[in-house]
């Protein structure tokens, strides 16, 4: 069974555990792939990177001290991440921090701390 994440910007929903086995097969196993499966990798890395970000960002004026900063430093390194090149980013260390990147950004969407209470816009005044 695939437990998918409600998004809270309305964009597809966040499949959590292909999220996961996707950066652990980027950080932790022994030998990366090479040619194809590494593009694929890079690709699918890219597009969980990117499905996440709005997410993040739409959480972050609701988030409190340090998790605020932690959140506005993982946006900053995925960002930075997803500005690379194609070709660059199936470079090892890129790759690394591309993955680093993706997975930092679903454990804040998993566990975005306590937060503040939405603002809710002020009325129009009649003019």
């Amino acid at each position: 069974m695939i437990a998918l994440l409600p998004t809270r910007s309305g964009s597809a929903p966040i499949d959590a555990d292909h999220i996961r086995r996707t950066c652990a097969l980027a950080l932790w196993e022994p030998a990366l792939p090479t040619g194809e499966e590494r593009a694929h990798l890079v690709g699918c890395l890219r597009g969980q990177t990117q499905l996440l970000m709005p997410e993040i960002q739409q959480l972050l004026p609701r988030m409190q001290g340090e998790h605020q900063r932690t959140a506005q430093h993982v946006i900053a390194s995925a960002n930075r991440a997803l500005a690379i090149d194609i070709v660059t980013a199936q470079q090892a260390d890129a790759l690394h921090n591309l993955a680093t990147a993706c997975r930092a950004l679903l454990v804040l969407h998993e566990f975005p701390s306590p937060l503040r209470a939405p603002q809710t816009p002020a009325p129009a005044r009649p003019d």
